[in-house]
This record gives structure tokens, C-alpha cells and sequence, in this order.
């Protein structure tokens, strides 16, 4: 055998071996940071823009076909783009709005508490992933389960130079934290 030949063997043998075959040249590419936020927000805006948006103005089997892919897509984001945490949680957060709005109030939940645990430097999300756990909990009558988001949100970002929407955000807990307190001060009378 030639040493050209015995070289291209050696090459094509490698080539194989690392998994850069022509049917998964993806493994084979090194993302730079900026074309991973990039991939990573293309990605949520299309599932945004194509699928959960529009499955707001559906009605039976077509929205749910349409949940049923934001739901593929925001959870390919989350996992796949994890390293960005811009939209890696926002994935999370729109899939605990896709939960809730099947009234699925266990994994709604969950997929909510995720985004504090898994992108916590995402104030913005957990801010609103907290306020929506919250929310959901207290409309289904789960009023201490509501009230640990609540206190959770208050501790976190009840601050002075926050924000409005933060503030606003802060003044809804506190008075839904409030109500319960009222509430619950009554029902002992």
C-alpha cells in the first residue's frame, strides 16, 4: 500500500471514529459564544413567533399541535442552549405558561421553580417565573404553596431602586401576601 493511500485510510479511519461523518456534521462544528446566542435566540423566536403565539388564537386539535411544538422546541432550547441563559430561560418560563394554559398546575409549577434554580443571575425570569408560580397556586386555591413564592419574590427583590415593573411586580405579591394574611386572620375570629 502507498503512503498516500495508507494516509487517506488513516485519515477517513479518524474521521470516523470522532463521529465526523457527512450524516452529522453538527458534532463536527465548533459554535463561537455569539453563534450559540445567535442559534440559541433564532431558536426561541421561531417557536415564539411560529407556534406559541399563534396557539393563543386556536382552538382544539390545531392548538394543541401547535403547544405540542412550542413545547418540542422550548424544551430543545433549554436543553441544547443551556450555556445561554438569556434564552435558555425564557424557554423554561414560556413552557411553564404553556403548562399552566393545559392546566397542568404540577408541572407548571415545576418548570417555573427550574428557572430560578437553573439560570438564577436571570433576575428578570425568575422574577416573573416566581409571580407566575404564585399566581397559579393562589387561583387554585393553594394559598401557602402560593404564599412561598411570594416571600421568596418580596425577599429577593423588594428593593428600593428597583425597577417599576419589578416594583409593580413586588407590590402584587406583597398585597396578595397581605390578603392571605387578612383573610386568614378572619377565618381564626
Amino acid at each position: 500500500m502507498s503512503r498516500v493511500n495508507i494516509i487517506v485510510v488513516c485519515a477517513v479511519a479518524i474521521g470516523l471514529l470522532t463521529g465526523c461523518s457527512q450524516r452529522r456534521p453538527s458534532t463536527c462544528i465548533v459554535e463561537s459564544p455569539q453563534q450559540r446566542y445567535d442559534a440559541a435566540k433564532a431558536l426561541f423566536e421561531k417557536a415564539s413567533r411560529e407556534f406559541h403565539i399563534p396557539s393563543s388564537q386556536a382552538r382544539g386539535p390545531e392548538r394543541t399541535k401547535l403547544e405540542d411544538q412550542a413545547l418540542a422546541a422550548y424544551t430543545d432550547l433549554a436543553h441544547a442552549y443551556s450555556d445561554q441563559p438569556t434564552w435558555a430561560a425564557q424557554a423554561l418560563r414560556s413552557l411553564g405558561n404553556i403548562h399552566a394554559a393545559r392546566t397542568n398546575l404540577i408541572e407548571a409549577v415545576r418548570t417555573y421553580a427550574e428557572v430560578a434554580e437553573k439560570f438564577p443571575r436571570q433576575d428578570f425570569e425568575v422574577l416573573m417565573a416566581w409571580k407566575s408560580a404564585g399566581d397559579l397556586l393562589s387561583g387554585a386555591d393553594k394559598a401557602a404553596e402560593a404564599n412561598v413564592y411570594y416571600k421568596k419574590l418580596l425577599a429577593r427583590f423588594d428593593k428600593p431602586d428597583a425597577l417599576p415593573i419589578v416594583q409593580s411586580v413586588v407590590r402584587g405579591a406583597r398585597a396578595r401576601l397581605e390578603g392571605e394574611l387578612k383573610l386568614s386572620a378572619r377565618e381564626c375570629q
